[in-house]
């Protein structure tokens, strides 16, 4: 590794705070998978937090960690949660216990990360910022309304739960039938609130936004194995399951302005993540804003690491820039600003 740069500024001690992950906090197989290799994913990261000569500790987010967090005293909360007691929206308790102590923390604002469970919102305030988004209807946890005007084929997902839980062939419906299937089948299982949205058909890329400082974008095109069909997209089972998703690098100027205005429309903060797919007649939709996506190396199967790397940026770069991120919007010249 290259030492790093002049006029870096490492912290001292880190706080690397994941998910506490057990299979009863999760009411299915397939949510408690997304989060099983949290600590794992997490030692991951803090081996190149070693590398760089940044001290450490790992801490489980669970009810203890404004306890643990005020007594390790760290300089910087390295963000890597993705639910407590399986629930995603609560890993906002992370970036507030960073806001209550007065402890820096990587990505989003408590405020930001807490508007951000709620994709519906998150659609909204991109379609409010000019960037096309597909139609789609939310159906609260105990409604019996049927949306009548959809166009098919739809995809039927949950609001507020990421990872591509429950995101597979039967999410895409051809019938108003398998529609209402479906929505019944998501509301009583996680008792979240569904989307019902149109489908866009064709192809599917990754898009990173990184703050390094100054905001740069960098897209990938996702390539499922030979498989050209329209219809393929980031299920769950190419997210956790044998099969892979390939990363090629993409460049678009229009997708790169769309997502610039997409970072600042959900209120992301040193990272963000956009799904996004693009129809035969060439338009961008996109599908979903993350403010916090899983963030590591590209060895953990992680779609930031992946494409940073496809751009050349090894992840001790990818720490580095973080790390001099958050130091520059702490800076007494950003607070004036």
């Amino acid at each position: 590794m290259s030492p790093p740069p002049d006029g870096f500024m490492a912290p001292s001690k880190v706080a690397v705070v994941h998910s506490e992950v057990k299979r009863e906090y999760f009411p299915t197989v397939a949510q408690y998978l997304t989060e099983k290799d949290s600590e794992k994913e997490a030692l991951a990261v803090a081996g190149y937090l070693k590398k760089l000569g940044i001290g450490f500790k790992l801490m489980a987010a669970d009810e203890n960690i404004f306890a643990s967090l005020k007594k390790y005293r760290p300089e910087i909360i390295l963000n890597m949660t993705g639910s407590v007691a399986g629930k995603e929206y609560l890993a906002t308790l992370v970036p507030a216990a960073a806001e209550v102590l007065g402890i820096p923390c990587t990505g989003s604002s408590f405020q930001d990360e807490t508007l951000a469970y709620n994709k519906s919102y998150i659609k909204k305030m991109m379609s409010e910022a000019g960037i096309p988004v597909p139609k789609a209807h939310l159906i609260t946890v105990n409604s019996q309304q049927f949306p009548q005007d959809l166009s098919y084929p739809s995809i039927v997902k949950l609001n507020s739960i990421h990872g591509s839980v429950e995101i597979n062939k039967e999410a895409v419906c051809n019938t108003a039938e398998q529609v209402k299937k479906r929505i019944r089948y998501l509301q009583i299982k996680y008792h979240d609130a569904v989307l019902v949205e149109e489908f866009i058909e064709g192809e599917e890329f990754s898009v990173i936004c990184f703050d390094r400082p100054g905001l740069e974008v960098y897209a990938a095109k996702n390539i499922f194995g030979s498989d050209n069909n329209p219809r393929s997209f980031a299920s769950f089972e190419y997210q956790w399951d044998e099969q892979e998703i390939g990363f090629q690098k993409y460049h678009d100027p229009i997708l790169s302005d769309l997502a610039v205005k997409g970072y600042h429309a959900c209120g992301m903060r040193d990272y963000g993540k956009f799904d996004v797919r693009q129809n035969r007649e060439g338009t961008y939709y996109f599908i979903d804003g993350n403010t916090n996506p899983a963030f590591g190396p590209k060895e953990s199967d992680c779609a930031l690491g992946t494409v940073m790397d496809l751009y050349g940026f090894s992840f001790e770069k990818v720490l580095i820039m973080l790390f001099t991120n958050v130091n520059q919007r702490l800076s007494p010249a950003s607070r004036k600003e």
